[in-house]
């Protein structure tokens, strides 16, 4: 009944909105073009569930409003998300509640949650407010998603906020990669984000929202100049406009787009050559490495460091230019250290990774090993063999303590399909444990379940598309769980080669 109700009062709220019922087809081209881009990127979710971001904005406002106008055609249901940061106080709290009255009215369930940001324990070490912002934003999208089953999750940035990426982009002298902007559509802890409004200026986003009347909450901090993005938005992409360029921004969403599609295009062409070089244990091959094409070497050196979850932010030019000259060396043996802490290691004719240090404790931990699914892996230095195979069922651990043994996990079938890592631990590692509401640093992790220090370089974790999905002994991570015990899951077990184990309750199901 509750369903139905709230379908009726969408409809109406999307008549109310946008003036009688008999509206034309979804790709009519009397319908406004920001509906007809919405329509024409969820063509494909007919008859699912969409997450929609919304922080009240005109952006997100106009496009909540858009899905309520194709909702019935497309046959889509929608759960409005909304996160308070907590960081602009009264303002922030207004926000929050005038997007729980619009998705009232408009007969959504919505889902909100307050975080302070200026709690230190939500930043990590050296984060700054505004990237800590952005992952606590995305961990509470992809965890709102998975509580309503959403098949995808959709964010409202629009073509202006693609030409203000790429501009500053630009002027931090990013590479081909930095020039393709904002993506149409990634992954984050597992969920789908889409981002339908790229080809969508702010202008027509405006028009929109004036032609159905409709209202919308205005950040006082985007008119603060003293933030970069802000100081793009207001003086110099309209000093561009003014002197060199009237269609400025269109222009660079274009460099955008063609910087796309030469990304994608020369990533699966490195992507092959990385295949041909990648070893069994997980390490480079980089015979030869010297004489290929300087862009060839260091795009083979960007996904091998992405295959072992270590690009970051901070994998800037001058690290790859050190990357690229420490991997055509010719010296028989060198170190060099990544700014997470990590090490890599070359041996001759080959690049691993060593881990976070140079002590001996870490020097006996495992090269990063990928697993065999379905079969067998063995980790010989750690006494530990990993079981794979993909059958029915769940298997729930009781939680113990990371790094008990006997360990098993069942993990969604997708990940039989994917490939996964088992490494150690590396300084500033993370992962959302399923149950839990955002990500922790493994260390915290290894601290509160008082795990010596020395033992945790001996405690594997698996990893997949640079995500921790499994500490043994403690806990899956969120978004990689199995929900039909009748459906095929990728089964996991963790024991000794030899000597004593320590037993964990488990159960299955």
């Amino acid at each position: 009944m509750k369903s139905k109700h709230r379908q009726r009062r969408l409809r109406e709220s999307a008549s109310t909105f946008s003036g009688p019922a008999s509206r034309p087809a979804i790709s009519h081209p009397g319908r406004p073009r920001l509906v007809r881009c919405l329509a024409k990127r969820l063509a494909s979710f007919k008859g699912r569930r969409i997450l929609a971001a919304v922080s009240g904005g005109a952006d997100s406002t106009a496009m909540l409003l858009a899905l309520t106008e194709i909702a019935q055609e497309l046959q889509i249901s929608i759960t409005v998300a909304h996160l308070n940061h907590g960081i602009r106080g009264r303002a922030a709290d207004a926000d929050e509640k005038w997007v729980r009255a619009l998705a009232e009215r408009l007969g959504l369930p919505c889902i909100a949650r307050k975080v302070s940001l200026r709690n230190s324990k939500l930043r990590g070490r050296g984060e700054s407010l505004e990237m800590a912002a952005r992952r606590v934003r995305y961990d509470f999208l992809a965890r709102a998603a998975r509580q309503v089953r959403a098949s995808c999750i959709v964010t409202a940035h629009t073509a202006d906020d693609q030409a203000e990426t790429v501009l500053m982009m630009l002027a931090r002298g990013c590479g081909a990669a930095g020039l393709a902007g904002i993506p149409a559509e990634s992954s984050v802890n597992g969920a789908r984000i889409l981002r339908p409004l790229l080809d969508v200026s702010r202008a027509e986003v405006v028009q929109y929202l004036k032609l159905r009347g409709a209202q919308w909450r205005e950040d006082s901090t985007n008119r603060d100049t003293k933030l970069a993005r802000n100081r793009v938005r207001h003086c110099v992409l309209p000093f561009l406009a003014a002197n060199l360029n009237p269609n400025i921004a269109e222009a660079l969403r274009r460099v955008a787009a063609v910087a796309r599609e030469n990304e994608e295009w020369m990533d699966s062409i490195a992507s092959r050559m990385l295949k041909s070089r990648l070893e069994s244990d997980g390490a480079l091959n980089v015979s030869g490495f010297s004489r290929l094409h300087p862009a060839a070497k260091k795009r083979v050196l960007r996904l091998w460091l992405r295959h072992h979850g270590l690009l970051s932010e901070k994998t800037g030019f001058n690290l790859m230019e050190r990357l690229d000259r420490f991997a055509s060396s010719e010296r028989g043996s060198a170190t060099v250290k990544l700014p997470d802490g990590a090490a890599l290691e070359r041996r001759y004719q080959s690049i691993r990774v060593a881990g976070p240090g140079e002590n001996s404790a870490q020097s006996a931990s495992p090269q990063p090993t990928p697993l065999k699914i379905p079969g067998l892996t063995r980790l010989e230095k750690l006494g530990l063999m990993v079981t794979a195979r993909i059958q029915p069922g769940i298997v729930k651990d009781r939680k113990i303590r990371p790094g008990m043994y006997p360990a098993r996990a069942s993990l969604n079938i997708r990940a039989a399909g994917l490939p996964i890592i088992v490494r150690t631990w590396r300084r500033g590692d993370r992962m959302t444990p399923l149950g839990f509401k955002g990500s922790r640093k493994l260390q915290d992790i290894f601290v509160d379940a008082k795990v010596p220090a020395p033992e945790r370089l001996n405690i594997p974790v698996f990893e997949c598309l640079g995500e921790i999905v499994w500490i043994p002994g403690y806990s899956i991570a969120a978004g990689w769980e199995v929900t039909d015990p009748s459906s095929n899951a990728l089964q996991l077990e963790v024991a000794r080669t030899a000597g004593p184990s320590s037993c964990a309750a488990q159960e299955c199901c």
